[in-house]
This record gives structure tokens, C-alpha cells and sequence, in this order.
């Protein structure tokens, strides 16, 4: 009996030492990884005697995006319109816990017109499902600045669902100068309709309707109601 015991206890101690060895091996991988990233991350923040950071660069590894975008308006060459562009994206997904960015969308700056910024963001508590919000933002002049809201808006008009969120061109006369299209349902139950437009600042026009509402190549149209379009920087009515 002695001799059958033996075996299986001398392969459990093998396997025990082995596995110790692996595991030790592993440690000693993870800590010697960890130490080679902070290495880097502290050679990114810092540079070295030959190539330093640029301030705006240091500001967008620090995740001070706007400060980032304030060094970089005016951006020289490939790389500093890359890291615009880059901290553009991360302002957009710069919410506090535990928010969440279901959705977002930007239209470049086309001078006059300043840059607009929009994001779908739901609050992640339990208590605030069912419920949306819409954040517009410009940047002008070095600052994020916050669109207001719509006038003439009560609770249940607010956001429910967003189920589009693009840049679309619905000003056929200027097919360069886009637009923000905004579709989805109010928490009253009724579809919704956003576009921010304007040629020279940002405008927003709203349409509240309970019946569907759909965008066409140049035009929002109620279902066998009527249609709007825009002309001119102005929005007209066609009846059917």
C-alpha cells in the first residue's frame, strides 16, 4: 500500500513545485511589464535631453484636454492636427462616473462658423433610466462654451432615445456647409426632431410631432403631413 501511495504524492509535489516555479515566472513577467510601462509612461510625460513635449502634448497626456486645445489652435504641420483632433475626440468622452456616451458627433469649423461638439450621454444610475441627455457644446475663441437649450421645451419634451445622430447636408444651394441632424423620442412619447445649422453661428430648430418623422435627401418630412426644408439659412413649410 505504501508503494501505491507514493507515486501519486510524488507527482502532486512535482506538479505543487512546478506550478510554483510558473507562478513565480509569471510575478516576476507582470512586475518586470509594469516597470517597463511606467518607464515609457514616464518617459512620454517627461521626454528626454534630445526631444522634450510640447506644452499642448504634456496637456493632453495630463487629460487637460482644453488646455491641449487652447496650445494647439493654430496647429503646425501633420502631427499637431493629429493631436487636435485627437483631444477634439477625447473631450467628447471626458463624462465623470458613471456616465456613459451612448453616441456623439462633431461638424468642423467652417470660419465664420466655430466647431460644434454633440453627445448622447446617459447618467448610469438606475433611477435615471429612460432618460437622455443631449450635450451641445461650441468651441470658439479657446472656450467650450454650452449651446442653450431649447426654448419652449417642457420635461416631456426632453430626450428619451436618440436613434440618429449625424452630419448630414440638407442646404442643397451650399453642400459644403453641413449640418446636425438629431432624431429620436421624447419621454412624452412623441418623435423629436434637432438640427443645428446656420452660416454663421450655430441655430437650432426643433420639430415635436406624434406622428413619424423622417429625413429625405433635403428635407425633414411629417408623415402625410407636410415637409420642411431648409433654404437660405431659414427653415420653410411645404404643405402637401
Amino acid at each position: 500500500m505504501l508503494v501505491k501511495w507514493r507515486v501519486p504524492v510524488m507527482l502532486v509535489c512535482l506538479s505543487a513545485l512546478l506550478l510554483g516555479g510558473l507562478s513565480w515566472q509569471r510575478r516576476q513577467w507582470n512586475q518586470e511589464k509594469q516597470a517597463e510601462y511606467a518607464r515609457l509612461a514616464w518617459w512620454l510625460r517627461r521626454g528626454d535631453d534630445k526631444v522634450r513635449l510640447t506644452p499642448a502634448r504634456r496637456a493632453y497626456l495630463a487629460g487637460r484636454f482644453v488646455e491641449c486645445l487652447r496650445l494647439s489652435e493654430e496647429p503646425d504641420g501633420a502631427g499637431e492636427r493629429e493631436l487636435q483632433s485627437a483631444a477634439f475626440l477625447a473631450l467628447l468622452y471626458d463624462v465623470p462616473w458613471p456616465e456613459q456616451v451612448l453616441g456623439r458627433e462633431q461638424v468642423e469649423a467652417q470660419k465664420p462658423r466655430p466647431r460644434l461638439l454633440a453627445r448622447a450621454v446617459e447618467s448610469g444610475y438606475l433611477e435615471d433610466r429612460g432618460k437622455l441627455r443631449l450635450d451641445l457644446m461650441v468651441w470658439k475663441d479657446g472656450k467650450l462654451e454650452n449651446l442653450p437649450a431649447g426654448k419652449d421645451l417642457g420635461k416631456d419634451d426632453d430626450w428619451k432615445e436618440i436613434d440618429e445622430l449625424a452630419v448630414v447636408h440638407l442646404d442643397r444651394k451650399d453642400e459644403h456647409l453641413s449640418q446636425l441632424y438629431v432624431h429620436g423620442r421624447t419621454r412624452g412619447g412623441r418623435q423629436r426632431v434637432d438640427v443645428l445649422y446656420g452660416s454663421t453661428d450655430w441655430k437650432r430648430w426643433t420639430l415635436l410631432n406624434s406622428k413619424t418623422l423622417s429625413r429625405l435627401k433635403d428635407r425633414v418630412e411629417v408623415a402625410k403631413e407636410a415637409s420642411y426644408k431648409l433654404i437660405e439659412d431659414e427653415w420653410v413649410e411645404l404643405k402637401r
